[in-house]
């Protein structure tokens, strides 16, 4: 399923809140539903972005596997709606007289915030 109309808005907003706009893409990323898929609703998300760390959340008696779980959610919403990842690849090819050997060195961007990476 997708995320909600109200679910993309929050994602975008939290990144211009952080400064990060340039991970917005230009239009909202939607995935075709398999054959036969139900989607009468959206794709599960946190209610609130903004909640991440779960500081708090001891008091409230959540334990670590649930904070671990929200966390995880939180990133794959997060995640899918940044603009496709980007990486610098390098490639080496090496010789000798032994059989060759083919090198990929691949490096995220240095701002250390991918995007959406393809599953």
């Amino acid at each position: 399923p997708n995320l909600s109309d109200d679910g993309i808005q929050a994602v975008w907003a939290l990144l211009r809140q952080r400064g990060q706009d340039a991970y917005i893409p230009e239009k909202a990323n939607t995935w075709k539903a398999k054959d036969g898929a139900q989607e009468a609703h959206e794709a599960i998300r946190p209610t609130d972005f903004n909640l991440y760390k779960g500081a708090d959340c001891a008091e409230r008696g959540v334990n670590a596997v649930q904070i671990q779980l929200y966390q995880l959610i939180w990133r794959r919403a997060v995640a899918s709606q940044m603009r496709s990842a980007q990486f610098k690849v390098r490639s080496a090819t090496l010789a000798s007289t032994q059989p060759v050997a083919a090198l990929d060195a691949v490096a995220a961007p240095a701002d250390g915030v991918p995007g959406q990476q393809q599953a």
